[in-house]
């Protein structure tokens, strides 16, 4: 489950944050640039009679937002991890969401999630191939789509729409900063991130200052920040920077307001840098040499975490597999 907008080869895989409305913190990567930003996803179904319905999210458990409100309808329900719930909602599943698609209770924390609610499975060519009472367990069909619905979006699901109808599934990305849209062809990738390091230059005064991985240092009394720490970002010249601040035992990481000011540096040149997710989700990998400590206890010895995203550089700006 991402954190805001997430995008491969133009297919969104995630809802961006509401923040009123203002969006979440992202990378648009086109052509082996990225260009970082404010972003906000407009997403809907189209019935086959012209209505349409606001599409919460995708790919995930309806009723559950995870690390962010999604609208202004959703109500925090847990602070760690953040957790928003609402009770009527639409979400779509694509292709590659890579499992059955949930079932009801997936949290039994979440009242919401309990709702048997209502599924339509939707073919490559938008036609309705099932309309049925209940969801989950399916998966979803090569090209096609799993829309489920609980509370007034079930509703809306079960009056509308019925086996051999079509169906349109409408997905907008907006920059917020220069107040555009953003065609999703198969040249778009999108990284979404909490916090933006860096823009034009300068440190943003809304970044916090924070960091989950605190310890006490060497002297046994002054707390330290052991957050290792990945951003990308633009330079001066507009290439692409990817940077990674780790270390080898306790005594390093950074406070991410600190991580901002390194990052802004004459000898590195950046204009804009996101954070990236830290900790043991930060791994470095220049071909098959790992520069990252591991970070996790299995059986009593440190590995590496399993991380299941990566943002890669190659030659022309796409990742080469080793052969």
């Amino acid at each position: 489950m991402h954190t805001g907008v997430s995008a491969t080869d133009g297919t969104l895989h995630s809802s961006s944050c509401w923040s009123a409305g203002k969006g979440s913190t992202g990378a648009v990567i086109q052509y082996g640039i990225p260009h970082i930003t404010k972003l906000r996803t407009d997403m809907k179904l189209i019935a086959p009679t012209g209505e349409t319905v606001r599409i919460d999210d995708i790919n995930r458990a309806p009723g559950r937002a995870p690390h962010c409100a999604r609208d202004a309808e959703d109500v925090q329900v847990s602070t760690s991890p953040p957790v928003y719930t609402d009770p009527d909602e639409i979400v779509v599943f694509t292709d590659d969401y890579g499992a059955p698609v949930p079932k009801p209770g997936t949290d039994p924390g979440v009242a919401a999630t309990a709702d048997p609610g209502f599924e339509v499975v939707v073919d490559a060519h938008g036609v309705v191939t099932e309309a049925r009472e209940g969801r989950g367990g399916t998966v979803v069909p090569a090209g096609g789509r799993v829309i489920q619905g609980i509370g007034t979006g079930a509703q809306w699901l079960r009056a509308r729409l019925v086996r051999d109808d079509t169906v349109t599934v409408d997905q907008k990305l907006h920059d917020v900063t220069t107040d555009r849209d953003i065609p999703l062809d198969d040249s778009v990738d999108v990284v979404s991130s909490f916090h933006h390091l860096l823009r034009s230059g300068d440190v943003p005064v809304e970044l916090p200052d924070s960091c989950s991985g605190t310890e006490k240092g060497a002297d046994g009394t002054t707390l330290i920040c052991t957050d290792s720490r990945t951003a990308l970002g633009t330079n001066s010249r507009g290439r692409p920077v990817l940077v990674t601040l780790t270390g080898q035992d306790n005594e390093d990481g950074d406070y991410l307001r600190s991580f901002a000011a390194l990052l802004d540096s004459p000898e590195l040149g950046i204009i804009d840098a996101l954070n990236l997710d830290g900790g043991g989700s930060t791994t470095l990998q220049t071909g098959t040499q790992v520069h990252t400590p591991p970070t996790d206890l299995v059986n009593g010895t440190l590995v590496h975490r399993d991380v299941a995203d990566a943002v890669y550089t190659g030659v022309g700006g796409y990742g080469l597999y080793v052969k």
